[in-house]
């Protein structure tokens, strides 16, 4: 589903935007009878999530709410600068 979408049905009742990012991956091999998948969380850039066309279609719109980030990673080793680094980013989007 393409962002602008998903935001133009829920648009009516947005109380929050909620900001994560993540990918699917396949866990076993193409020899498998069926494939599996697997999600993995990462940061805003690096997701399915499309975090600059979200930005600007709800500011497009002129939304004044929140704008969450959940710091949601699989990889929590690094998640303090995995915070940091889509902090900055999703600042960065809004701001301009």
């Amino acid at each position: 589903q393409q962002p602008e979408y998903g935001l133009e049905i829920v648009w009516p009742h947005l109380a929050m935007v909620n900001l994560k990012n993540g990918y699917y991956y396949r866990s076993n091999g193409p020899e498998a009878e069926t494939a599996e998948w697997k999600r993995h969380f990462t940061t805003g850039r690096h997701g399915m999530a499309h975090w600059p066309r979200i930005a600007s279609y709800v500011k497009q719109r002129n939304y004044k709410g929140v704008v969450c980030l959940t710091a949601e990673y699989t990889d929590l080793e690094n998640k303090d600068r995995y915070i940091a680094e889509d902090l900055a980013y999703a600042k960065s989007l809004f701001e301009s």
